[in-house]
Formats: C-alpha cells, sequence, structure tokens
C-alpha cells in the first residue's frame, strides 16, 4: 500500500517543480527555511499540518477531505474566529467535517480514539480544534472514517 503522506509530499514537490519554483521561493512564501522545504520533499522529516496548508497554497494547492464511497468533498463553514490565521480556520474546518462524519457513521470519540490508538482527551481536543494533530495523524484520523485527505488544484473548494 501507498503511502499517503509520501504522495501528499511528492504532488507538493512535483507541482513546485512544474510551476519552476524554488525551496527558497516557497520556504520564504510560508516563513520557514529552504533546508526545511528540501528535507520534506526528501522525505528527511514533515511539516506540521498548518505549515502543510501553507506550502499547498503557495503552490496553488489545497488540501481537502474527500468521502472514499462517494468521492465527494466534505466541507464545514464555522464562523472564523478572530485573529485565526488561514490554516488555523481550515484546519478547524478539518475537525468539523471529521466530526460530521464520526457521527455520521455512528461512531462515539471514544471508538475513533481506540482505532487511533491516541486518548479520548486527545479526540475530544482535535475535534473541539483546541489541539491540532499531527498530519501523519490528520490523515490517519480521516482513513478511520472512510475519508481521505488530499489535494485539489486551485482555491478552497
Amino acid at each position: 500500500m501507498a503511502d499517503p503522506i509520501a504522495e501528499l509530499v511528492d504532488a507538493l514537490a512535483g507541482a513546485r517543480r512544474r510551476q519552476e519554483v524554488t525551496h527558497s521561493a516557497v520556504a520564504a512564501a510560508i516563513g520557514v527555511t529552504k533546508g526545511a522545504v528540501a528535507g520534506w520533499e526528501a522525505h528527511r522529516d514533515l511539516p506540521s499540518a498548518g505549515t502543510f496548508i501553507l506550502w499547498a497554497t503557495a503552490l496553488g494547492c489545497t488540501p481537502v477531505v474527500v468521502d472514499e464511497s462517494s468521492g465527494r468533498v466534505l466541507t464545514a463553514r464555522p464562523a472564523p474566529r478572530a485573529m485565526e490565521a488561514p490554516q488555523e480556520y481550515r484546519l478547524r474546518c478539518f475537525a468539523r467535517v471529521l466530526r460530521d462524519a464520526r457521527l455520521e457513521a455512528d461512531l462515539t470519540q471514544e471508538q475513533v480514539a481506540e482505532r487511533l490508538k491516541v486518548s479520548q482527551w486527545t479526540m475530544q481536543h482535535w475535534e473541539a480544534s483546541r489541539r491540532v494533530p499531527r498530519l501523519v495523524r490528520l490523515v490517519q484520523w480521516c482513513r478511520v472514517l472512510g475519508c481521505r485527505f488530499e489535494l485539489k488544484p486551485g482555491g478552497a473548494p
């Protein structure tokens, strides 16, 4: 089975190369070092979930949650919070979408937490956007709920 994180990273690396954008230009756009971008692309490290969203956006891609069975992009549009950064808002939208998917699947937070091998406290905090899962955990969270985390070209859905 393919590594979904590697596929996401490779998709952004490919977008950067096709657009002929340097590591330095991406790094400047998202507030990291060019070594960080190069390290992500070489699979030596992973960006945080928020930085991944910034990276994707800088390259004209939009991370989305897609329902596996229908292929439909799942969206939620909670009211933005004062002083909330765009990537924080997108992560809060993902948390809302995944909470709704959990409820639709008739699963408890405890059941999802058990499948992810995290505490129920962690699950509560992710769903309430009081904590942000690592990118790997965000992808796993999607999978547990029959969704996938992927990149779409262009602006937000």
